[in-house]
């Protein structure tokens, strides 16, 4: 991307003007510097000149963050995954919720910075540092575009020290013929219908959401009991497999 380069020039009246000439449009643009004072006049150009050289669109205007969002969805995120475009919709939400974003090249590493310590009474670090890689990666976006210089650094986030805890393990066999055996204690439950879905749960790995949506009819959507082979088998299409 061609750089902008701002000059200090000398107009009728009293102030100093800065004046560029777009590298892409070969138009020029010019403003009132505030000064008749040349020294500050030209530290007000390097300024100008700085922030047009982070944020420029092709035609040499500041990119504004609601438009640079239609533009990323509409040209990249448009081919994800259904449940990909819901999650990079989600997050873009909560940038514009907690820190109102108004120019993309006034994302700078002070901003997320702000934006990681204001997320942090409301979310883990684990979901802060989702967040900060689906801006990242829409940054990345950004500058292959030509709409910021650079992307900016993202600062490490500090995790506070916990004391080691065992992690959760798997239910040994012993442990689940016991909760076989309590199912009828339980008032008002199908015995047979509830030993069965835990059974399903036990053998196949599903979670119980996934159980609870799984169909017989291989021709339908979600996860699919495939029986017509030696062995029977789960149908799991791209869109609902982590992995793709």
């Amino acid at each position: 991307m061609n750089e902008i380069t701002v000059h200090v020039v000398r107009r009728k009246g009293k102030n100093l003007y800065l004046r560029f000439t777009d590298p892409v449009t070969g138009k020029r643009h010019e403003k009132n510097s505030g000064t008749t004072s040349q020294r500050k006049a030209q530290r007000a150009a390097g300024e100008w000149q700085a922030e047009l050289n982070q944020g420029i669109d092709h035609h040499g205007k500041m990119v504004r963050w609601a438009d640079f969002r239609q533009l990323y969805e509409d040209e990249q995120v448009f081919h994800m995954k259904p449940s990909t475009i819901t999650t990079v919709d989600g997050i873009f939400n909560t940038f514009e919720r907690v820190m109102n974003p108004d120019k993309l090249s006034h994302i700078t590493p002070q901003w997320i910075s702000r934006f990681q310590k204001l997320r942090t009474d409301d979310a883990e670090p684990a979901t802060i540092e989702g967040d900060c890689r689906v801006l990242k990666a829409a940054l990345n976006w950004a500058k292959a575009q030509g709409y910021i210089r650079d992307v900016p650094l993202f600062p490490k986030l500090k995790k506070a020290r916990k004391a080691k805890v065992m992690k959760g393990r798997a239910v040994t066999a012993e442990e689940f013929e016991r909760m076989l055996e309590a199912v009828p204690k339980v008032k008002s439950l199908d015995v047979e219908s509830v030993r069965f879905l835990m059974r399903g749960l036990w053998l196949s790995g599903l979670r119980l959401g996934e159980a609870i949506g799984m169909t017989w009819d291989v021709w339908a959507e979600g996860i699919r009991v495939d029986m017509a082979g030696e062995s029977a088998v789960l149908l799991i299409s791209a869109e609902d497999e982590r992995g793709g």
